[in-house]
């Protein structure tokens, strides 16, 4: 596993206990309910960085088309990531990006 997790509130644990999947080693939901039946899904995602072995990254899409294949179509999803990622050193690449 390369360490995806959601650092929840104690007191709430007991309403999620149904909602936390591990999709792969790759992803992570998290269903929360809300009032009127409402209930965003997060995505946690650990993406290989671009210097991973390109049957690696090949897995990492298969795996997220599965995990929004799950997210019900009433759901507001809600997309997270390591934000930690190497980029790369050609900064132009990015420019008006990041």
């Amino acid at each position: 596993m390369h360490g995806i997790a959601f650092a929840v509130r104690s007191a709430l644990v007991p309403s999620l206990t149904e909602s936390l999947v591990s999709i792969s080693e790759w992803f992570m939901t998290m269903r929360i309910p809300l009032m009127h039946g409402c209930s965003p899904t997060l995505l946690s995602a650990y993406a290989p960085t671009l210097t991973s072995a390109k049957e690696d990254k090949h897995a990492f899409y298969i795996s997220l088309h599965a995990a929004l294949q799950r997210v019900p179509c009433e759901d507001k999803l809600l997309p997270l990531s390591d934000f930690n990622a190497k980029m790369g050193s050609n900064h132009h690449t990015w420019h008006g990006i990041l």
